[in-house]
């Protein structure tokens, strides 16, 4: 049997991909990428650009002119690439152990 993200699978990955790297990442076994907007609507969750963003001004109001807009735009990318990457490994270990079982 093969397991399909639910509602709770995309809200915690909403943070740190895209409905498109979502789909992307496990194909058949997720929504299409206007469903999973749909959802992020149900629960009122903002667009992960918007978030984004949010993240960098605050960067940006905190660090003052020290910091360049290229440098927090790397690190804030390094760091979304770190964390997509753990929650897609946690999600396939989910997914292995529940096809696992059948």
């Amino acid at each position: 049997m093969k397991y399909q993200l639910n509602d709770n699978d995309y809200r915690s990955l909403w943070m740190v991909a895209s409905p498109s790297q979502i789909k992307a990442e496990f194909g058949d076994r997720s929504c299409s990428v206007r469903t999973i907007y749909r959802i992020y609507a149900k629960y009122g969750i903002s667009g992960i650009k918007n978030f984004r963003s949010k993240i960098r001004s605050e960067i940006r109001k905190e660090s003052g002119s020290t910091i360049s807009e290229e440098y927090i735009s790397h690190k804030l990318e390094k760091r979304f690439e770190i964390e997509r990457e753990a929650a897609f490994i946690k999600m396939w270990k989910k997914i292995r152990e529940f096809e696992g079982r059948f």
